[in-house]
């Protein structure tokens, strides 16, 4: 903070009270950017919660037509993979899944155009193996 506006002039009354109002307004600018800062965590983990909900939902509904059509979604989605699965188990119960997939049939992509590697997670109470 810099006192030279309040030492050049006669006028100290006002300009002290307008010296005081900019630096209300720069703790008033303050205060809303920590509230901001304190509220994005939580309102990132509330998206994560409700993204793997409806991911959960989404494995759910996938489960149930791959049981109906068992035959119709192999040939899908071994269309879109470029060779077999590997299936690691972790030690946290889970399985680390990798493969390839062909993204020439989903996207174009120049510089890449026929497969990319994947890699993911998922418990073992998804009942693969």
């Amino acid at each position: 903070m810099t006192y030279a506006p309040l030492l050049s002039t006669d006028d100290k009354p006002s300009t002290i009270v307008k010296m005081m109002a900019e630096r209300e307004e720069q703790l008033t600018a303050l205060r809303a950017r920590l509230a901001s800062m304190r509220t994005a965590p939580q309102v990132l983990d509330l998206e994560a919660r409700r993204m793997e909900k409806d991911a959960r939902q989404r494995i759910r509904d996938l489960r149930g037509v791959v049981g109906r059509r068992g035959e119709a979604a192999k040939r899908a989605l071994s269309s879109l993979l470029d060779g077999k699965l590997t299936f690691t188990p972790t030690d946290d119960k889970q399985y680390e899944i990798t493969g390839r997939i062909v993204t020439g049939a989903l996207v174009h992509l120049p510089l890449r155009p026929y497969v990319d590697e994947f890699r993911t997670s998922v418990p073992e109470t998804l009942g693969v193996a």
